[in-house]
Order: C-alpha cells, then structure tokens, then sequence
C-alpha cells in the first residue's frame, strides 16, 4: 500500500466515523454542553458580568434573567459567574489527573513487562 491510499483509506474510516456521531442526537447534545462548558472556562471573564463573590441583596434566591443568567443563590451571588470559576478549577484538576493517571500507567505496565514473573501477575 502506496503512502497514497494509506492516507485515502485513513481519511474514509475517519469520515465514517463522524458520518455515525453526526446522526447520534445524543452526541450532539452531549457535545454543544461540554463545548458551552469549555468555553465559559476560557472565555468566562469576558463574558460574566459581576464577580463571583458580589452579593446583591435585592436578588437572593432569584430565578434565571437577563440580569442574572443562571440565577443567584441564597447570598445573593451569581450563579454562573460561580459555575465559570468552578469550570475552570476543574479543568486544571482533571487535566492533571489524566497527566497523573497516564504517567502511573505507563509506569508499571512498562514495569511489569520488563520485569515478568510474580510481579506482572500480581500487578495484572
């Protein structure tokens, strides 16, 4: 096989395959949240309005509005400009967990494959 056609049949697989996901309504939902999610993290200070710790007494426990996209809480505070800071906290935490994660499982399945024995059965 040809460099060519290598990459010709890559690309098919790869198009069938997001051919699929565009028909799943699941996915796509699932998608649009995550990608809202991400990008209120990265972008949230340009779009929030009031810092998350500002309390508006006029507005404890007060539903979604214009003013107040998310609503506010017991203490008055914005809701969403809370969930923004959240997002991003979480994001760090879950991209070094993975970092993490990766890093222990690269380590001992390396270990386990060069040392064998007793110790890949116990570890596997």
């Amino acid at each position: 096989m040809t460099d060519e056609s290598s990459k010709q049949a890559q690309q098919t697989v790869l198009s069938e395959r997001l051919a699929v996901l565009r028909k799943n309504k699941a996915f796509i939902v699932g998608a649009a949240i995550l990608g809202f999610w991400v990008f209120s993290a990265i972008f949230g200070k340009l779009i929030a309005r009031y810092d998350q710790d500002f309390m508006d007494y006029e507005y404890i426990n007060s539903a979604p509005s214009g003013k107040y996209w998310f609503g506010t809480d017991s203490n008055g505070r914005d809701v969403y400009s809370r969930v923004i800071v959240g997002s991003r906290i979480i994001i760090v935490i879950s991209f070094l967990a993975t970092l993490l994660g990766a890093f222990l499982g690269a380590s001992l399945g390396l270990a386990a494959g060069y040392l064998k024995g007793k110790f890949d059965m116990v570890l596997m």
